[in-house]
């Protein structure tokens, strides 16, 4: 299985936000250069 992380929107946090954001990943085992790339787009 071949993931497309281009296919994925991130959208920062806006500077007034209040809220308390949160990045919920699952079961990554044996992707880890997908989990890489996706840590990265999403700022990490």
């Amino acid at each position: 299985m071949n993931l497309n992380l281009d296919s994925f929107a991130v959208s920062p946090p806006t500077l007034f936000s209040n809220k308390q954001m949160y990045d919920i990943i699952g079961d990554i085992h044996g992707r880890t250069d997908e989990l890489e790339a996706l840590l990265l787009k999403l700022g990490y």
